[in-house]
């Protein structure tokens, strides 16, 4: 006879297949939403099931039917039908998450954007149909580069009568990149695909020796590519100015800002410390939006003489969403949303983007 533990092992196996199945049903090739097929997958929704697009922390569920009608309105019609590529499932106890990229065409001009997907289920005691429906369905997504897309095509006509200055080279040669976080992780990769470019770069980092190192290497790979490295804590706001102040000194501008020096944290709540919820603070939100503030104005600047600048934050998808040990760690991320979605908002006039950048699990030394 099975124990009861082999018993939940095999309830376990049977809901996580069908969990990867849906996924795969939903978002796979040929899938229903790639067919634009909506209707089809009533079936797998359950009663009262409701989906949510999360663009912002205001962002609220609407019913299937709803969805529905949205699909087959004026927004359906912007951005066609999506095409889903590297995509990751991660089985929960509660139905899934996917991680994917999402290819739209906007007006002729084909938008990618990276979605995290979180899935719950349940359990469907029908005699006939599917063992587990689809309770809720959430997708976080950043929404900026559609916006970009069409504020280029509605622009587009007035640009061509105006006076154009020389445009840096947004992709090479004459744009100057400021990456924090760069000694390691996904601030050296983010450091190294721009060195390929031939960017100029500003690379900061707590550990002076794998900076220097991340820096030398993107010298050596495009003989355009000039690399500072400036040791700096992002949780001391001086340094933080310092940063962007050499930053102005060495190249004169600054047209891409990545804020991605971060901390994590794995412990409950009663083992913390009030120091352990300030250090997360002072780096993971004071880190970023001090730094954001002081390159601001040169950002400005510099999008005024070029194609636009950007500011890329790396968040996480525990900025959206919560999860146990990690109380400070979610608070300080979730106040990095709110921060810089407002920011997006105050600059819709001006030619400066804000991405957040909701990265998943990762093989970094962060974790």
């Amino acid at each position: 006879q099975d124990s009861p533990s082999r018993i939940l092992d095999f309830a376990a196996m049977v809901f996580a297949q069908t969990a990867g199945d849906v996924a795969s049903l939903l978002f796979g090739a040929g899938s229903f939403f790639e067919r634009g097929a909506w209707e089809e997958c009533r079936p797998f929704f359950a009663p009262g099931a409701t989906i949510r697009q999360v663009t912002s922390p205001s962002s609220v569920p609407i019913s299937f039917d709803e969805f529905i009608e949205q699909m087959a309105g004026p927004k359906g019609g912007l951005l066609g039908l999506p095409k889903y590529s590297q995509r990751v499932v991660s089985l929960t106890p509660e139905g899934f998450v996917e991680q994917h990229a999402i290819t739209f065409t906007v007006q002729g001009a084909t938008v990618e954007l990276e979605a995290v997907v979180v899935v719950s289920c349940q359990e469907s005691h029908a005699k006939e149909g599917h063992k587990f429906l689809i309770k809720t369905l959430d997708e976080y997504v950043d929404p900026s580069p559609v916006m970009d897309a069409l504020r280029k095509t509605q622009t587009k006509k007035k640009a061509a009568q105006l006076p154009v200055e020389p445009a840096v080279d947004v992709t090479g040669p004459g744009t100057v990149v400021l990456v924090t976080g760069a000694s390691s992780g996904i601030g050296e990769q983010i450091a190294l695909r721009y060195a390929k470019r031939g960017c100029s770069l500003v690379l900061a980092g707590r550990r002076r020796t794998p900076l220097e190192q991340v820096a030398s290497t993107c010298r050596g790979l495009h003989q355009a590519c000039q690399a500072l490295a400036v040791v700096t804590d992002v949780s001391k706001a001086p340094e933080c100015s310092r940063l962007v102040q050499a930053t102005i000194d060495t190249f004169g501008a600054v047209h891409r800002l990545y804020l991605n020096a971060g901390a994590s944290q794995s412990c409950l709540l009663e083992d913390c410390t009030q120091d352990t919820v300030r250090e997360l603070m002072d780096t993971n939100f004071y880190g970023s939006t001090v730094i954001a503030m002081e390159a601001l104005g040169h950002l400005r600047s510099a999008a005024r003489s070029s194609s636009g600048a950007k500011i890329c934050v790396v968040s996480s998808l525990l900025g959206v969403v919560a999860a146990p040990r990690n109380t400070s760690y979610c608070a300080s991320k979730w106040a990095l949303h709110g921060f810089f979605e407002s920011l997006r908002l105050e600059l819709l006039d001006w030619p400066v983007s804000v991405t957040l950048a909701v990265a998943g699990s990762g093989d970094t030394p962060i974790l």
